[in-house]
């Protein structure tokens, strides 16, 4: 990582800072989880804070409580979110670290106070920093590293990026954003030598990318590329370690699947209920 990156990334990190400080009186309210962020975040204080995985824990909540996490019935009383589990995989140790700091500081211990609202911020920053490595990783490799600090200050400044990695820590834009860079980058390690390990980590990343949106899976066309104008490389791939990297793909789905089954009773549950894309009836006018 060459100096001008550091001190680009290290410039765009205090900015962003500055933004998620005072923009809205954030520094003010505890209000960093929120909208969608609300869904993907209640499978942490469900287990953390209230030992009910199975969301039970949901009817006895009042109408303040409830509005905190978004909850539909599923079986035998269970309740669970809209949103899938993705993104408390990033939140998870950074929340348990401030479930003990609150306690230390008089902070509630209720999964909603500030210390638990700014390890989310936290995280994002850090994810943040890891996918513009990644991405830089990706870039330098094809252009010179000027190109490539533009075009990463581009990608931050130029679109949403720095909104969601400033003022919509919970919502999934910057962890996609950073699974997306790692996977490039394995990508590109992958097709160096065709070595395996780089392909079960790209296989992980490529399960927790389509874990966190379902619809990020058609990111897996890119491990096809290499095959398209050379179909004897399929050769270097053709053999039994496929299903170990249908295993790391699966890995960080599994335990969605699992708690889809004890809440729902289905292995596959579409939480979105009656909401869908209807292409046979476009209403133009």
């Amino acid at each position: 990582m060459n100096g001008l990156f550091k001190y680009a990334v290290g410039f765009t990190l205090l900015i962003g800072l500055v933004i998620q400080l005072f923009e809205l009186n954030y520094h003010k309210n505890d209000n960093h989880i929120r909208g969608d962020g609300l869904a993907y975040y209640s499978y942490i204080p469900a287990l953390i804070i209230h030992h009910d995985i199975k969301g039970g824990f949901y009817e006895n909540l009042n109408e303040e409580g409830r509005s905190r996490y978004w909850f539909y019935k599923g079986k035998d009383g269970a309740y669970l979110p809209k949103m899938t589990m993705g993104l408390a995989y990033f939140w998870a140790p950074g929340v348990f670290a401030a479930h003990h700091i609150a306690g230390w500081f008089g902070y509630e211990q209720n999964g909603w106070s500030a210390p638990y609202q700014w390890s989310i911020v936290f995280t994002a920053w850090m994810l943040v920093l890891v996918g513009c490595w990644g991405l830089f990783q990706v870039l330098q490799k094809r252009f010179s590293k000027l190109i490539s600090f533009l075009t990463l200050m581009l990608l931050i400044f130029a679109t949403n990026l720095l909104h969601y990695a400033a003022s919509e820590v919970s919502m999934s834009h910057v962890y996609s954003f950073s699974l997306l860079a790692l996977l490039l980058y394995m990508n590109d390690k992958w097709r160096e030598a065709f070595r395996w390990k780089h392909l079960f980590v790209a296989a992980f990343l490529l399960g927790w990318i389509t874990l966190i949106r379902p619809t990020n899976l058609i990111v897996a066309f890119i491990f096809i590329t290499p095959f398209i104008f050379d179909v004897s490389k399929l050769k270097t791939v053709w053999n039994p370690r496929l299903l170990l990297v249908l295993g790391c793909f699966l890995l960080p789905v599994i335990p969605q699947l699992l708690y889809w089954k004890l809440t729902t009773d289905s292995w596959i549950y579409y939480s979105y209920a009656n909401e869908a894309f209807y292409w046979l009836k476009p209403h133009i006018f």
